[in-house]
C-alpha cells in the first residue's frame, strides 16, 4: 500500500538524484540506502545519509554495550515528499523545522561494520511491516572523528520503559499499563512475523516515543536455531533458561523476555533488582525455575499469561501474536468499560485493591550495585552442568 504523497517509482527516481554524489564511506551500506528508497511506499519508508555537520547541541544520554546515545537537534531538514513548485516548474522537498533526533553511535568493534548493517536492515525491515509506525528511524551518519556509525532514530522524550516505570508507577492505572504491553506486543509481533527474533529483548530496549516502541536491534538474526559460540549478550533476568544452558535462540526466548517486561509493568522495577546477577541466580533461573514473586492485586488473567510467558518450556509459551490478540482484546474491554465481563472487573478490582500493584513501588526500587541492567556476554553454565542442564531443559522445536 502506498500513501497519497508518494508516487514510487518517480518520487524515489527525485531522491536518488537528489542525494548523487554522497558515501557512507561502505559500499554495502551505500547499496542499502539507495535500496530503501526505491522500495519505499510511502514518505516516510526510506532512509537517508544525513551529514553530521546537520547536528548540533549533541549531548550525551546513555550507554549500552555496543552503543552510546546522544540527544541531538536535526538542521537542514526537509520534508519527506516531494511538492511541484510553480515558480521552478519542478518537484522539490519543501524546508522543515528542526528538531530533537536521538543519535545511536555504535562503538568501534571488530566486524562492526557488519553488525551496524544487520541492525538497520532488521529495524526498517519492521518499520515496512508496521501499518501504524514503527521506531522512525530517520537515516544514518558517521561521526568523522570518532568513525562511528551512527542511526538516526525518533526522540523519547520519556526514556526507556525502565526508567518511564520507575517514574510514573504509582500513577498507572491498569488501563495505562495494558496500553504499554500492548504495544510492545504489537512489534514483537512484527519482529516475529518478518522471521526474525530480537535476542536482546529487556525494558531497557523499549523507548516511550509518545507510544512504547521496541529499538536495539544489533543481535536481532533469522530464526534458525543459531547458538553463539562462547556465551550469550544480553540481560541476566530477561534471558530464557535454555538460551542459558546453551540451547539455540529462537523466538520462545523473546516471549520470555515478555514474560518478564509483563512483570516488570506491573511491579514498577526491574526484575531482581535486589540481587547480584551472577552465576547462582542463573543457576536458579536454569534449575530452580526462579522467576520474580508476583506482586499481590495483579489480575489473575494478567498472572496467567505472564506465567506461560516465562514457562520453562518453549513449546508452551504462547506466540507473539497469540499475546498481542490477548492484551488487545483486554486493552479494550478495560477501554470500553464492559462491566459485564469478568475481565474488566478483575482490572477494575486491581486498581481499587488496597493491596494493588499501584503499592509495589511507593519509592524507588534500590538497586543492588551487581545487578546489571545493560547488556554484557553471560558466559553458559559451566562444563559441570552440562549434563543436568540436557536433560532438565526441553528441546526447541526444529
Amino acid at each position: 500500500m502506498t500513501s497519497s504523497n508518494w508516487c514510487p517509482p518517480c518520487h524515489s527516481k527525485l531522491l536518488l538524484e537528489e542525494n548523487k554524489g554522497w558515501t557512507s564511506g561502505d559500499a554495502d551500506l551505500d547499496d542499502f540506502i539507495k535500496k530503501t528508497i526505491i522500495d519505499a511506499r510511502r514518505s516516510y519508508d526510506y532512509l537517508e545519509w544525513i551529514p553530521f555537520e546537520n547536528f548540533k547541541d549533541i549531548k550525551k544520554i546513555g550507554r549500552g554495550g555496543f552503543a552510546t546515545a546522544y540527544l541531538a537537534t536535526r538542521t537542514k531538514c526537509l520534508t519527506g515528499h516531494f511538492v511541484w513548485d510553480n515558480k521552478n516548474n519542478k518537484y522539490v522537498r519543501n524546508n522543515w523545522r528542526n528538531y530533537p533526533v536521538v543519535l545511536k553511535a555504535f562503538h568501534n568493534k571488530p566486524d562492526i561494520s557488519k553488525t551496524f548493517l544487520n541492525e538497520i536492515k532488521t529495524h526498517h525491515k519492521c518499520m515496512m511491516m508496521q501499518e501504524d509506525g514503527f521506531l522512525q528511524c530517520y537515516g544514518i551518519s558517521r561521526n568523522p572523528e570518532t568513525n562511528e556509525f551512527i542511526t538516526v532514530l525518533d526522540y523519547a522524550k520519556n526514556g526507556d520503559l525502565r526508567h518511564f516505570l520507575q517514574q510514573k508507577h504509582q500513577t498507572l492505572k491498569w488501563n495505562d499499563r495494558l496500553d504499554i504491553v500492548t504495544k510492545v506486543a504489537k512489534d514483537l509481533k512484527v519482529i516475529h512475523q518478518t522471521g526474525l527474533i530480537h535476542g536482546d529483548f529487556h525494558s531497557g530496549n523499549v523507548l516511550q516515543v509518545g507510544n512504547s516502541r521496541v529499538s536495539d536491534f544489533g543481535l536481532s538474526r533469522v530464526d534458525n536455531g543459531h547458538i553463539p559460540e562462547g556465551g550469550v549478550f544480553g540481560v541476566v533476568p530477561y534471558i530464557a533458561p535454555e538460551v542459558l544452558g546453551k540451547k539455540a535462540y529462537r523466538q520462545p526466548a523473546d516471549v520470555y523476555s515478555y514474560g518478564i517486561i509483563l512483570w516488570e509493568v506491573s511491579s514498577g522495577k526491574p526484575a531482581f533488582c535486589d540481587i547480584p546477577h551472577d552465576y547462582i541466580l542463573v543457576s536458579n533461573i536454569c534449575f530452580k525455575g526462579k522467576r520474580p514473586e508476583i506482586i499481590n492485586g495483579t489480575p489473575p488473567c494478567y498472572v496467567e499469561l505472564m506465567q506461560r510467558c516465562w514457562d520453562n518450556d518453549p513449546k508452551k509459551r504462547p506466540t507473539a501474536e497469540e499475546i498481542y490478540e490477548t492484551c488487545l482484546k483486554w486493552s479494550n474491554i478495560v477501554k470500553e468499560q464492559k462491566v459485564e465481563s469478568d475481565i474488566y472487573q478483575q482490572f477494575l478490582n486491581a486498581d481499587r485493591s488496597p493491596n494493588t500493584t499501584h503499592n509495589a513501588a511507593k519509592a524507588a526500587p534500590k538497586i543492588n550495585p551487581n545487578a546489571i541492567y545493560t547488556s554484557r556476554l553471560i558466559n553458559y553454565v559451566t562444563e559441570q552442568f552440562d549434563l543436568s542442564i540436557e536433560n532438565y531443559l526441553p528441546d526447541l522445536p526444529e
